[in-house]
């Protein structure tokens, strides 16, 4: 049994979804520009971050170090220059520095002429450290609030948002808690208001795939493209939404083409990566999925998903020493995710450590949420490896190495 899990892209990027490097603003706010005409200093450093923004987007690469300096430069020059603190933390998430993404996020959002989609992002990660009831009052404080028409009185300042982006990602956050139908609910809520939200019935088709109703997924996908604006720009979103949808056919042909188009069109996207990892995985293409999850790990380095899958690919490959290198990085990062015990267990049993596997699966089985059903090669791989270590305690097993027993 190759991988029983394939974790990347829906674990390791869930929380960034389509808001990954692609939504930094890279826009020209209209909000701060000096008495005299010229534009302030905090302008002046957005508009540089902005322009490098563009540049390296273009060219599929993103220095997030030199990004966050130049939009904290600008956030912190002129605070009220909302679309730089929100930019600003949108850096920060990418890489990994959650909390002050929060605070930024959050500092974006509460302004008087705040954007309500550092509400969303905010709530993603409110969600992602658990607090799962406040992420949920978030997105409804945010979906409930009005656009402000721009006025005199307060200088021009509105509250920029779409409360619909809330509403959708309150049906994701019932989606992650497996309430399928509630989160039916809010998408059919959040159509109700706009009939062309691309994420609203992008997520539609993800809940039919869920149970996997893929005619009824191939028919909102074809929707979701019609209501697409004659020469618009085509989202990442809908060729990654037909990916799942060919995935979920069996087709993994028409699904790494489909895939390969989301990069196209977003080359800095994660999860187009990791969906190509992903079907390369079970297409048993280890070098594609090695190469593409090894790129991944650098830009995401606190995924234990992508070490896992990482470590599946290495196995492929017969590169069992940056196997174990892969998983035990896993197991580190989060020590109660199961699948990267039960991987590791694989590849030691491969290199001949008995000890070593037996403790990894028995690691497994503690964290399993559930205990796996009787047929399943657990107890058999255990058992194998817990009589061997016995034979051969203090060092590698021979009968493992020459490939016999259970589960190669």
């Amino acid at each position: 049994m190759r991988n029983l899990w394939m974790v990347i892209s829906t674990v390791a990027c869930a929380h960034l979804g389509p808001m990954g490097p692609a939504a930094v603003s890279a826009t020209a706010p209209t909000t701060t520009a000096t008495t005299t005409g010229q534009a302030s200093e905090g302008r002046r450093a957005f508009d540089d971050a902005a322009q490098l923004v563009r540049e390296e987007r273009r060219s599929g690469v993103l220095d997030l170090a030199q990004l966050e300096g130049r939009f904290r430069k600008a956030a912190e020059t002129e605070p009220p220059l909302v679309e730089a603190r929100y930019d600003l933390a949108l850096i920060e998430e990418l890489r990994g520095e959650k909390g002050a993404a929060a605070d930024d996020y959050r500092k974006a959002w509460e302004a008087p002429s705040g954007i309500a989609a550092a509400g969303v992002r905010l709530a993603a990660l409110r969600s992602a450290a658990g607090a799962v009831a406040e992420a949920d009052a978030i997105l409804a404080h945010v979906a409930g609030q009005q656009q402000e028409p721009a006025s005199l009185a307060t200088g021009g300042a509105r509250r920029r948002g779409a409360p619909v982006e809330a509403i959708v990602a309150r049906a994701q956050l019932a989606r992650d808690r497996g309430d399928v139908d509630r989160a039916r609910v809010l998408v059919r809520e959040a159509l109700s208001k706009d009939a062309a939200s691309i994420a609203a019935r992008v997520l539609l088709v993800k809940l039919f795939l869920d149970r996997g109703e893929i005619s009824l997924a191939r028919v909102a996908l074809m929707q979701a493209k019609k209501v697409l604006p004659a020469g618009a720009a085509v989202p990442a979103a809908l060729p990654l939404a037909q990916g799942e949808v060919a995935e979920a056919e069996g087709d993994r042909t028409a699904a790494a083409a489909a895939y390969l188009q989301a990069e196209a069109l977003e080359p800095t996207s994660f999860v187009a990566r990791g969906a190509l990892a992903r079907v390369a995985l079970a297409s048993f293409d280890y070098a594609r999925a090695e190469s593409e999850l090894r790129a991944l790990a650098l830009r995401l380095p606190e995924s234990a998903a992508l070490q896992v899958n990482l470590g599946v690919a290495y196995r492929g490959l017969g590169d069992l020493d940056h196997a174990v290198t892969s998983l035990r990085t896993a197991t580190a990062l989060d020590p109660a995710l199961a699948v990267a015990w039960f991987d590791l267990g694989l590849v030691l049993r491969d290199r001949g450590d008995a000890v070593g596997a037996a403790e990894a699966f028995r690691a497994f089985l503690a964290h399993k949420k559930e205990a796996p059903p009787a047929e399943h090669p657990i107890y058999a791989l255990l058992e194998e490896c817990e009589r061997l270590s016995v034979a051969w305690p203090a060092g590698e097993t021979p009968a493992i190495r020459a490939g016999e027993g259970p589960h190669r």
